[in-house]
């Protein structure tokens, strides 16, 4: 029997990293909002990535500065919503132009810096990862990628899967997502995570290209499926 049920909801904004105050509170309106309702809808997990250096600030600021803004920002956003239970994720990401989140320490130094750690966590995209230079195409480096991520992150803050293949070389840092099998990542992959013990009760959510209907997720989830191993 398979159990359906919506646990994660992808935010429709980006932290902003503006050092413009109106910005900044527009943002954090949006995020309180969003985190109202996903309590509202008993959803467990709000998505989100984890923002952009600006480019059009008066201040340059360092990747280092973004990403302890960022950690400010997520304090302040929970500490304004101490009532919710959701856990705020933050996805891996291919890390096309100025975009944060392709690396492990870029996590690390945020949730380093996080008040209520148990409501921060990590949602590993298969596409952004490899992408951003997270080569997981054998089973040697699918787990040096696994115990990179332990040691530096670590898996008890892993809340979720975006499953995806990619049509972009691996260290692209470029976001395109396609069918699982269908790119450079490949099927086999995927059965590794599908059969990892660890991950069996870690949800994994398709962010494959759509149709009209649901006929291409119906044919990605046989796909998945078929890479299950049967005990």
């Amino acid at each position: 029997n398979m159990k359906i049920v919506t646990r994660a909801l992808n935010a429709m904004y980006n932290l902003e990293l503006s050092l413009d105050e109106e910005k900044l509170k527009n943002s954090y309106d949006a995020m309180i909002d969003e985190l109202t309702k996903v309590d509202q809808l008993k959803i467990e997990f709000e998505n989100m990535h984890p923002g952009v250096i600006p480019i059009a600030d008066k201040k340059d600021i360092t990747k280092q500065e973004a990403l302890t803004q960022i950690a400010s920002q997520l304090n302040r956003l929970m500490d304004l919503t101490k009532s919710s239970q959701a856990v705020i994720l933050l996805e891996t990401t291919a890390g096309q132009g100025k975009g944060l989140g392709n690396k492990f320490h870029h996590f690390k130094k945020i949730i380093d810096q996080i008040q209520n750690k148990n409501r921060i966590g990590i949602c590993f995209d298969t596409a952004h990862s490899f992408a951003a230079g997270y080569d997981f195409t054998t089973k040697k480096k699918y787990d040096e990628m696994w115990n990179e991520f332990d040691e530096v992150i670590g898996l008890k803050y892993l809340y979720a899967f975006h499953l995806n293949d990619t049509d972009k070389e691996c260290g692209s840092r470029v976001d395109r997502h396609t069918h699982i099998g269908q790119g450079k990542i490949g099927k086999e992959p995927f059965g590794f995570i599908l059969n990892d013990e660890k991950f069996k009760d870690i949800p994994g959510i398709l962010e494959t290209p759509k149709g009209n209907d649901n006929k291409l997720d119906i044919m990605n989830l046989k796909t998945l499926k078929n890479l299950r191993k049967k005990n």
